[in-house]
């Protein structure tokens, strides 16, 4: 039986990881073989590979194969979907993603032997499976598959870093239409990067193929921080360049493929970033190394030495300075907030401010939050630039399309102008302590309904639609800042495996936390605010006298998404934040 083993060879780090993979394939497949690399076109999108990858290719003896993205040229990994189309007499041809590398000897032939053989996904996330198979009116499946690392029980879903399938049954054919049908179905929101993967078991399902479940050793993913602990698997999974020099066993094997195939060193010239792997050096011996811990140290003790001086010495008369806080529950209309208030005379408005997290992740440091403040102040009076979320000159109103950082000076017209930050969940996290710390701050948090809000999420923002706290902007595990039913309530959040009760226990924790402060804060809803502004920001005024803004906003129409979330997610919602939604004025019957 005959294997042909083919990957992606694409300028730029595919050039170089592909080249590993390959060599690591030639030391270690037995057997009837060859190596293929699918080259995409056209090169004035893909770009063209380097002389020194040609001459690899030649000393491999791999063979190219150019190929052509069918599914979007937009979606880079739908150029894998095309792989499977490569012409070759082989029995069956193994996709393997090209940051992946093979770690033993490995004979095909006693492990490949059904039409398709992959491993499960690593992690549940997704859960629109119902949508999907509706869609191609196939029975939804009984068979259930359990993930590699969080060991979830799930429908057959599929890892696409290897992959093995017959040849000749046309497999990229039908891979490439499913994966366009599920990629134009509105009612499929959780789609891109993965919908490769999606419509990996929809395939299986339509050519009713013979499947073999592989397991970790055949797809190993370190890329997931799971250390090798004793066997060495066949194939290792790194994802991304610092993950090799994590990992001992792989960066040991990477050193050994460099000193026998020393034109891999070229690399270090077209890819400066990866010149460590190719001249490693003893970090600690480097005076590079030294230079940089004494350079760290020295800007550590200054910000230390900053920040008390901000604290308690620029605000020499103990004035009561025009500073305020917005928060709210993300994609609640705080950016538009923003963006309103920012075009007042004498106003500046700083869009999720740096270094928040650290601020206000811990109670200790909360009083570098007045410091914060006043360094933010002196730039801004002597004209200096500050890091804002801001394009020609006016607060980026949604972050879902545009979010991008960028250094600017904001004029004022005198000393006491109006200096207002914004963060969602780092500031409402740390709402109580902020209120105790600073009782005289002007605060305002903005919700919006549990379906709109919710619907945002699952369309504009992975780490909502997920709830992956772990890239949350606060640390969501520092105890400090919350009560022990809290603490319940955000580790019922984690262990939910269902995204769409994990949302909205969510947005039902973040609602709380606003319902139990709204005494002390202005609380603006989001369905009014838009439609109604000048007199929602009246209520700002009338609760902190010495904000006068200019009341000749114009009013704006309500958004809304929530045409993403289906019949039974809606239900969901509505069940777990009725009360909380309620509460607000937002009654469902």
């Amino acid at each position: 039986m005959k294997f042909c083993f083919v990957f992606i060879c694409q300028k730029g780090e595919l050039e170089l990881k592909s080249m590993l993979l390959a060599t690591s394939l030639r030391e270690n497949i037995r057997g009837d073989y060859e190596l293929v690399a699918a080259v995409p076109e056209p090169k004035s999108k893909w770009g063209e590979i380097s002389a020194v990858t040609k001459k690899m290719i030649k000393q491999l003896d791999i063979r190219i194969e150019n190929i052509r993205n069918e599914v979007d040229i937009n979606y880079p990994i739908g150029n894998k979907v095309s792989c499977f189309k490569v012409k070759t007499n082989a029995d069956k041809i193994i996709f393997l993603d090209s940051d992946i590398i093979c770690m033993k000897p490995f004979l095909p032939k006693e492990h490949f032997n059904e039409q398709f053989c992959a491993k499960p996904v690593d992690k549940h996330w997704f859960n629109e499976w119902k949508h999907v198979y509706e869609l191609f009116e196939i029975p939804y499946p009984k068979e259930r598959f359990e993930t590699t690392i969080d060991k979830k029980k799930i429908l057959p879903y599929f890892n696409a870093g290897l992959i093995v399938v017959d040849n000749n049954i046309k497999f990229s054919e039908e891979w490439i239409k499913c994966c366009k049908i599920i990629d134009e179905a509105k009612n499929i929101t959780d789609k891109r990067p993965w919908l490769d993967q999606i419509a990996l078991p929809i395939v299986v399902k339509k050519k009713q193929l013979k499947c073999k479940i592989l397991d970790n050793k055949y797809n190993y993913p370190i890329h997931e921080l799971v250390p090798i602990k004793s066997e060495i698997p066949f194939f290792c999974h790194y994802h991304y360049r610092y993950k090799i020099f994590q990992e001992k066993n792989v960066f040991k094997y990477m050193e050994y493929l460099i000193k026998k195939y020393p034109l891999l060193k070229k690399y270090a010239k077209i890819l400066p970033e990866w010149r460590g792997l190719f001249y490693p050096y003893p970090i600690i011996k480097s005076k590079i190394f030294i230079k940089k811990i004494l350079v760290i140290t020295y800007f550590k003790i200054k910000n230390i030495l900053e920040n008390i001086y901000f604290m308690f010495y620029y605000n020499k008369n103990k004035k009561q300075l025009k500073n305020a806080i917005i928060t709210g529950i993300p994609r609640s209309g705080t950016s538009y907030l923003c963006k309103l208030l920012h075009s007042r005379k004498n106003t500046v408005v700083i869009n999720e401010p740096e270094y928040i997290r650290t601020i206000v992740s811990r109670n200790k440091k909360l009083w570098r939050l007045k410091s914060m403040y006043n360094i933010l102040r002196k730039k801004i009076n002597s004209g200096k630039v500050v890091n804002n979320k801001i394009k020609n000159g006016k607060i980026i109103e949604d972050t879902a399309k545009t979010d991008t950082r960028t250094y600017s000076i904001h004029k004022v017209e005198n000393r006491d102008f109006c200096l207002i930050t914004k963060n969602t969940l780092a500031y409402l996290f740390a709402l109580p302590q902020i209120i105790n710390e600073y009782p005289e701050m002007p605060i305002i948090a903005c919700i919006r309904n549990p379906l709109d809000t919710i619907a945002s999420w699952k369309k504009n923002f992975q780490h909502l639609r997920y709830v992956r706290f772990e890239n949350f902007p606060v640390n969501i595990n520092h105890k400090n800042n919350f009560s022990e039913k809290q603490i319940q309530e955000i580790t019922q959040i984690k262990n939910e495996n269902d995204f769409e009760i994990k949302r909205a226990l969510l947005w039902n924790f973040l609602a709380q936390i606003i319902y139990e402060n709204k005494e002390k804060i202005v609380v603006l809803k989001y369905e009014n605010f838009v439609t109604n502004t000048n007199y929602e920001i009246k209520k700002i005024q009338e609760k902190y006298p010495q904000f006068e803004f200019k009341l000749d906003f114009y009013n704006s129409e309500i958004r809304s998404d929530i045409s993403v979330l289906h019949k039974e997610e809606r239900e969901k919602i509505i069940d777990i934040c009725k009360k909380t939604a309620e509460k607000f004025g937002y009654n469902y019957y």
